[in-house]
């Protein structure tokens, strides 16, 4: 996205780890993740701000819409 979002970095770990403990799966945690960082950042970049819209976001913290699929490479 074209911007640079402080904070994005702490916000996917908090969330991976969230997700993580809820599933137990790094697959799910890491889709989940993806997810909702991804939200996250198009409602910041939408809103115009230059606040990451943490408050305005927490939806796609609970229910990430799963845009992202996870593969392993190895």
């Amino acid at each position: 996205m074209p911007m640079k979002a402080n904070g994005s970095g702490d916000v996917t770990a908090a969330l991976f780890t969230a997700h993580y403990v809820e599933t137990g799966s790094a697959k799910t945690a890491l889709e989940r993740t993806a997810s909702s960082v991804y939200d996250l950042l198009k409602a910041t970049l939408e809103s115009g701000e230059r606040e990451l819209q943490l408050v305005e976001a927490q939806e796609f913290y609970a229910n990430p819409q799963l845009q992202f699929t996870a593969r392993q490479v190895r």
